[in-house]
């Protein structure tokens, strides 16, 4: 896994509600609700952690394997970017 830190892409912000993460993209009016664990993940790289510590923090934080956890957390990248969601920084 890369040490990668990502950003929000403009025009797009993010609520935590009760059973996950609901993200708006402000200029489209589109959304998306994240449920466990890929809204544990947007919360780690949104809070600015690195890639790579934000997949060791998930493994401890939903008990998965660090294998599963990397891989989860390569899918989420991918189709968040992929969407627009996110971008590097």
């Amino acid at each position: 896994m890369a040490d990668k830190i990502f950003q929000l892409s403009p025009g797009v912000r993010w609520v935590v509600e009760p059973r996950g993460v609901q993200i708006i993209d402000e200029y489209s009016r589109r959304s998306i609700s994240l449920d466990h664990p890929r809204s544990a993940i947007w919360e780690l790289l949104m809070r600015g952690h690195p890639e790579e510590e934000a997949g060791d923090m998930l493994a401890h934080i939903v008990e998965l394997s660090e294998k599963y956890a990397a891989s989860e957390m390569q899918s989420a990248i991918d189709e968040w970017i992929n969407e627009g969601w996110i971008e590097s920084r």
